[in-house]
């Protein structure tokens, strides 16, 4: 995709590209560029994605980047999607839980299904989990789930609306 392609749409607020899996984002996600200020939801599902395309979008709330293959996070994705209410990383290449989902203060809904996240610890959520109120854990090849007195899970006050780690 060209830099600035959707540019000349200044009032998109919901932008979906999935199910194109031969479309590969830059990964400075330079397509993306004059969308700031209107954007709210964003879906990149099924695309094929091995990175995940820097994102400039501080308005963002709805970022899907679903069934890719992704295997991490960028350092920077707090620090751009500083709106953002719902993550969907399910379906990538994930074998831990991405520290970047902690500093994502609006962060309420995260979606980690199917991912290869073997171990779900008292720190995997480490200062995000107080704000979340929907995560899903579903397909996870969990071998080893600690919930212990002490930790994330009874030191904060978590209020999970629901928690999904059905098959």
């Amino acid at each position: 995709m060209d830099e600035a392609t959707f540019a000349s749409l200044p009032r998109l607020v919901e932008l979906d590209l999935s199910h194109n899996p031969e479309l590969q984002l830059d990964s400075r996600g330079y397509a993306f560029r004059g969308m700031s200020e209107s954007i709210r939801t964003l879906r990149l599902a099924n695309l094929t994605q091995e990175v995940m395309p820097e994102l400039h979008l501080p308005y963002l709330l709805d970022l899907s980047v679903a069934h890719n293959r992704l295997t991490s996070l960028g350092a920077d994705l707090s620090s751009n999607l500083t709106s953002l209410r719902s993550l969907d990383l399910s379906f990538n290449q994930l074998t831990q839980i991405p520290l970047v989902t902690s500093a994502l203060q609006n962060l309420r809904r995260l979606s980690l299904a199917g991912n290869h996240l073997h171990q779900l610890g008292n720190t995997s959520l480490l200062g995000g989990a107080e704000r979340l109120r929907q995560l899903d854990l579903r397909w996870l090849p969990l071998t080893h789930f600690e919930v212990r007195t002490e930790g994330v899970f009874s030191t904060t006050p978590v209020c999970f609306i629901s928690v999904d780690l059905s098959e």
